[in-house]
């Protein structure tokens, strides 16, 4: 076959040259208009279920939303992980689907599923969060009104009916979720006194708030052949609407809302809040949808803020020196295409060295661009993308690409130097005889290179993930390469070397020398094969045996420009005191001059599927170009060590997103405790946490979801409820309106929505005493204390419970620092199964990317062992020699030496 392609390039040589030109165009064209990511999709497809339930208990959660929830969707097919968290009021379930699942077959599973699911009355029905990735939260944007004379409130609502809405209309765009600022309410807070007087329940109340908070429907109004609709126009628009409602008339006196309660415009009680470099802000988190162009989408963001910003309130302020996905694509798409020019550089320069000759040396780098567009459009014709790692596979692949086209071109070089005729007849039989008499050997050789990088497209989960399309790209550009060097070489070896003079066909200088050093010392050797065998074996264990000592990890060490920094404080303190301690933390990287922001976001965003106390605060920092990231970390470490109450971990955005995919923390080594009761769980996190503390090379380690916090129960005395006449939704209602408050409707100002909330004053909350002093209405009039139908009390209880594979888990988390990842989680497993003891029914993992790399080098060893017997088969069909080929077999090991 490839001899009829050599002949038939010669001929139609013109032509060939023509396709040539023509690929090289289309390429180029192809590589402009490609999507650019950072990383391929290293998403399985997962599908997240939220759920809330306002006010539950972390158990109460995990118990009537999150088990019934779970045990709905496993066993579904293509399911093949589930993990959850249950918090306060709100419970996440991720359905993780194989690999190459269709994620909206996957998400019709997942919903067919969940609607099945009885859940609790007062629990909302789940939703399903939105198709995203990893890689999906591009940037986030901060507004900050520190110079300007609206509030807090005002610039949360400038940030959802403005940013939100635009930034979502923009193609590409899935979610904008925004933190901080004030949510804006109607706070409608009881006169104790007035209801006692005049014996009216909360019950009542909100009845009539609920009344006066909607319109009637009352259908159409036909007259004489028209249709009109009939709307009445009763709903509340103001504070003042909501204190005229009256709730009774007592002897022709109506007694109003007004009357009983003070009704003015507040703030919704917040579970989070952001600042930018210490200000306070409102921080939108923008992710995009699978598969968009990250720079062509951040382009279009970046123009949506630019026109936004002209009609902005004076003082506000679009802060945009925050994480940015896109300068890491730039930085590592630029640094990655520097790699492959200064590759064909080197390429070229060595060529021209070794051949002497200008017409030459032109001919076999003619395959690297060639190679690399065929590579391009056969990438996107399988719909991939630019990214580090297919730009990567063709970087390695540039000195491969050459190794062809050099065979043919020295063979063509030196038969035609050897032939005193080179008239076109006789130099084209030249040319043919001479590229077929190598065809043979340059494709055994790129068969053989195609088997070693077969183990890649066999590797499963997100290690194949991330690295098929590198062997891909490194692959097809490699197999272009064999096909120009049949085709384009032969073809411009005879226009350019058959008239090639005498004088210029001479061995370059450096071959003469190479070639006489190497025969002197040829001899020598071959009169000592002994002491050289010996010698080769002998380096060779030696490389084998600092094998062992050498660092081992699943992924290399990025350098994003930017830190993920998580804090966490002890769980049960309030959001007021979580804010101060972050603010403490920021303040300590902003004394650096190598930090050049910080945005925090503290608690949760209403709706978001990240999962954190008020507790948590995390926080993305910027760093300034050109600095050395590793000793900063040393130092940013240690000035966070002396900040009190604060658990800090450092991380970076990219690699944080690809360490929660794997395992579901934020660090690449997560572990896992797996077991039935949540008491015993505790005791074994905190016996590892203290375990792993003291190894070297562990960092930032954390076990601070496995702590209790303080719970205020309301125990409900039912004989007593029953004398009194009482039931325990009545009952419950109260305790809700002294706490969160009872939201009874909402109020429409043009697109504002604002909810309608009766609650109890403050100073009633303050005590327990005065907890027990709330007043009750019963059906028959009479008022009682709650402290006479329930008993106030303080208990412990968990913060978070975790599960996976519908098993409850708890989990410690930590960094590697330096190189081992391995060794140093080698070193943790030894001195935990020395000093934990497991009860039965009780087991530890170790998750995170130490998993990953354990599960990848087991895969790549027998696969490698296949590979092995493939490349003894193809030598053997090119020798038709078991001696020759084991000859060449045996070399293999020899390369570790310079490993």
């Amino acid at each position: 076959m490839f001899r009829k392609l050599i002949g038939a390039s010669l001929y139609h040589r013109a032509f060939v040259l023509t396709v040539a030109g023509l690929l090289l165009a289309v390429g180029g064209f192809t590589v402009s208009r490609m999507p650019v990511d950072v990383f391929p999709d290293l998403s399985a497809p997962t599908v997240t279920v939220i759920t809330e339930g306002l006010g539950m208990a972390p158990e109460e959660m995990e118990l009537l939303v999150t088990f019934p929830v779970e045990s709905a969707l496993n066993g579904a097919p293509g399911i093949r992980r589930v993990r959850s968290v249950s918090a306060a009021g709100i419970s996440v379930i991720w359905a993780e689907f194989e690999w190459g699942q269709d994620i909206y077959r996957a998400r019709q599973v997942v919903s067919e599923r969940v609607q099945k699911v009885d859940l609790p009355g007062h629990v909302s029905a789940p939703e399903l969060g939105p198709i995203s990735s990893i890689m999906g939260e591009i940037t986030f944007v901060a507004l900050t009104a520190e110079d300007s004379e609206i509030g807090m409130a005002e610039l949360r609502q400038l940030a959802e009916t403005v940013f939100q809405r635009n930034l979502l209309s923009i193609p590409g765009i899935s979610q904008v979720t925004p933190i901080g600022g004030d949510v804006r309410e109607y706070q409608v807070e009881v006169k104790v006194p007035a209801l006692l007087q005049h014996g009216v329940s909360i019950e009542e109340l909100a009845g009539v708030l609920n009344r006066v908070t909607r319109n009637p429907a009352a259908g159409f109004h036909v007259d004489r052949g028209q249709e009109y609709l009939v709307r009445g126009l009763a709903r509340a628009e103001r504070a003042e609407d909501l204190q005229a409602a009256v709730v009774r008339i007592t002897d022709g006196v109506p007694l109003t809302v007004g009357d009983l309660a003070d009704v003015k415009v507040g703030a919704e009680p917040k579970r989070g809040l952001a600042s930018y470099n210490m200000k306070p802000a409102v921080i939108l988190s923008v992710q995009k949808q699978p598969g968009a162009n990250t720079l062509e989408l951040m382009g279009n963001v970046d123009r949506m803020l630019d026109d936004l910003a002209e009609s902005l309130p004076p003082g506000v302020v679009i802060e945009r020196e925050n994480f940015r996905q896109s300068d890491f694509i730039r930085t590592a798409i630029h640094n990655v295409t520097k790699a492959l020019r200064d590759g064909a550089i080197l390429v070229v320069l060595v060529l021209f060295l070794f051949l002497g000759n200008l017409r030459t040396t032109f001919i076999s780098p003619v395959a690297i661009p060639l190679s690399l567009l065929t590579g391009v459009l056969v990438l996107s014709g399988f719909g991939g993308t630019i990214n580090t790692m297919t730009i990567g596979g063709f970087t390695i692949a540039i000195g491969a690409l050459v190794d062809d086209a050099i065979v043919v071109v020295e063979s063509v070089f030196r038969r035609l130097r050897e032939s005193p005729e080179r008239d076109g007849p006789t130099a084209l039989r030249i040319i043919y005889e001479s590229a077929t008499s190598v065809v043979s050997a340059v494709f055994f050789a790129t068969l053989i290179i195609v088997l070693v990088f077969i183990p890649l497209f066999f590797l499963p989960g997100m290690e194949g993930r991330l690295l098929r399309p590198l062997g891909f790209a490194y692959l097809v550009a490699l197999l272009a390469s064999l096909i120009v060097s049949v085709t384009v070489t032969p073809a411009l070896a005879y226009i350019m070397l058959r008239n090639t003079s005498e004088t210029t066909t001479k061995e370059p200088w450096l071959m003469r020398t190479l070639g006489s050093w190497y025969e002197r010392n040829l001899s020598g050797i071959l009169k000592r094969p002994r002491r050289v065998v010996v010698t080769s074996v002998a380096l060779l264990i030696g490389a084998l045996a600092i094998l062992p000592f050498l660092g081992r990890s699943f992924l290399p060490p990025f350098n994003e420009g930017s830190l993920t920094v998580s804090v966490v404080s002890a769980p049960g303190i309030t959001l007021e005191e979580s804010d101060a301690v972050g603010r403490e933390v920021e303040r300590a990287l902003l004394g650096f001059e190598e930090v050049v922001s910080t945005s925090r976001r503290t608690g949760r965003a209403e709706k978001d599927e990240h999962v954190q106390g008020v507790n948590a605060s995390e926080m993305e920092v910027v760093l300034a170009h050109g600095i050395d990231k590793e000793a900063l970390l040393v130092d940013l470490r240690d000035a966070v060590a002396m900040i009190p109450g604060a658990s800090v971990s450092f991380g970076q955005p990219i690699s944080h997103r690809i360490d929660h995919m794997i395992s579901g923390s934020k660090s690449n080594l997560a572990l896992k405790v797996f077991g039935p009761e949540l008491s015993v769980i505790r005791r074994l996190t905190q016996q590892v946490e203290e375990t792993v503390s003291g190894i070297p090379g562990i960092v930032d380690v954390s076990n601070q979801e496995q702590a209790s916090i303080p719970q205020l129960l309301i125990e409900f005395d039912r004989p007593s409820l029953a004398r009194q006449g009482l039931d325990a939704a009545e009952l419950s209602q109260v305790v809700e309106a002294a706490f969160q408050g009872t939201e009874v409707g909402e109020v429409i100002d043009g697109s504002i929505i604002s909810r309608v909330v009766v609650r109890f004053p403050e100073r009633l909350r303050e005590h327990r005493d005065m907890l027990e002093e709330l007043p009750i209405t019963t059906k028959r009039g009479r008022m009682l204390r709650l402290g006479d139908v329930a008993q106030v009390r303080f208990d412990l209880g968990p913060s978070m419970v975790r599960r996976e594979n519908v098993q409850r888990v708890g989990m410690v988390t930590a960094n590697i620092e330096g190189a081992d990842l391995v060794g140093t989680v080698e070193a943790a497993q030894a001195a935990i199964e020395d000093q934990v003891t497991f009860p039965p029914g009780y087991r530890i993992t170790y998750g995170g990317q130490f998993e990953e790399g354990a599960r990848s080098a087991r895969n790549i060893g027998v696969l490698s062992v296949l590979v092995l017997f493939g490349m003894y088969g193809a030598l053997f069909i090119a020798f038709r020699s078991h001696r020759q080929t084991l000859i060449v077999l045996v070399n293999l090991p020899l390369a570790l030496i310079g490993g």
